[in-house]
């Protein structure tokens, strides 16, 4: 099917690639070492309790699970093992290094030379407007899959009709809180809220390929992230 959207690409300032693994160095890991070294961009590998415990990988950051509560990040305490969630300390680590982008994958996913190409800000998109969740792949492909994080019965309905392209400034915010009424659910969301959403990014890439004009998701750790793209004629800068 034929792209719906139109860029120029934004320049790319420094940036991080982040996975998690519970393996031992892969070709894919080893492929995107080589990869981040050439592109001066940091690579962060978070380990989980099934790494093997001489876990070595020239060109990357590994922190296992060990190092990961060692760090004193009380988010790495309270994230469960064996989980995908642990992916998200590598966003806190890249963040931490005041990186421009990241850049998320798994370990068996080779990567392709413009998978660490940071999506534009500006660009001309066709857009879903007022219809809520859409599973937006459908646009592309006939194959039965969605984004992470869809609801499952907004898979299959059908899709709403498209606009005319138009250009619009993708604008992303920080995770804040989840306020309860009990405080000490309210101090258990803001200490779980300290992680960066897989699923918005996922989002995020979604939407920046015609999807809607607004998405919000909720993070798998109980904190809200906002992803929105606005017209770009009443965006800010």
């Amino acid at each position: 099917m034929a792209s719906q959207w139109t860029h120029s690409p934004r320049p790319a300032g420094p940036g991080a690639v982040a996975l998690t693994s519970i393996a031992a160095p892969t070709d894919v890991m080893r492929r995107i070492a080589s990869d981040a070294r050439a592109r001066d961009m940091r690579f962060f590998v978070i380990g989980d309790t099934k790494n093997p415990a001489d876990f070595a990988l020239d060109g990357c950051d590994y922190h296992g699970v060990d190092a990961q509560v060692a760090s004193g990040s009380r988010f790495a305490r309270l994230r469960p093992t064996r989980h995908y969630a642990r992916k998200n300390f590598g966003y806190l680590l890249a963040m931490g290094e005041g990186v421009d982008f990241i850049v998320e994958t798994d370990d068996d996913n080779m990567p392709s030379d413009d998978f660490y190409t940071p999506l534009p800000r500006e660009m001309d998109v066709a857009c879903v407007e007022g219809s809520g969740w859409t599973n937006v792949y459908r646009y592309y492909t006939d194959r039965l899959i969605w984004p992470r994080g869809l609801p499952l019965d907004a898979i299959h309905p059908e899709l709403p009709p498209l606009s005319e392209p138009k250009a619009v400034r993708v604008r992303f915010s920080r995770v804040w809180p989840t306020r309860t009424r009990r405080s000490t659910r309210s101090t258990a969301s803001s200490r779980r809220c300290r992680s960066t959403s897989t699923a918005v990014f996922a989002s995020l890439s979604a939407t920046a390929r015609g999807a809607r004009t607004t998405a919000r998701t909720r993070s798998r750790t109980a904190g809200r992230s906002r992803c929105c793209i606005s017209p770009l004629s009443a965006a800010s800068a």
